[in-house]
């Protein structure tokens, strides 16, 4: 099963993109996304916060893992563009 995810670059507030994880352990997380725009915007080692919707159980709240991460590889391809981060820090939040 594939996790909806959110892509914030830090040092731009107001930058984001929403991706698909198709790959995560406990040192990196891959993800992929429809625009090509992410390769043009983030570069190698940008700093970002990575927020994967976690599935929800029964009547729970919704909930996220949040990744404080530095972008170690980008592969930009058509149709898709897929990005590697190395995660530094991660939460659970509501």
């Amino acid at each position: 099963m594939w996790l909806s995810c959110r892509l914030r670059l830090v040092s731009t507030e107001n930058v984001e993109f929403v991706g698909t994880v198709i790959d995560i352990s406990r040192s990196g997380v891959l993800v992929t996304f429809d625009s090509p725009e992410v390769s043009r915007v983030l570069g190698l080692d940008d700093v970002v916060l990575v927020l994967i919707e976690l599935p929800q159980h029964g009547l729970s709240t919704l909930r996220c893992l949040e990744c404080s991460a530095k972008v170690v590889r980008i592969v930009a391809a058509k149709p898709q563009t897929q990005v590697a981060c190395e995660i530094r820090r991660m939460q659970v939040t509501d």
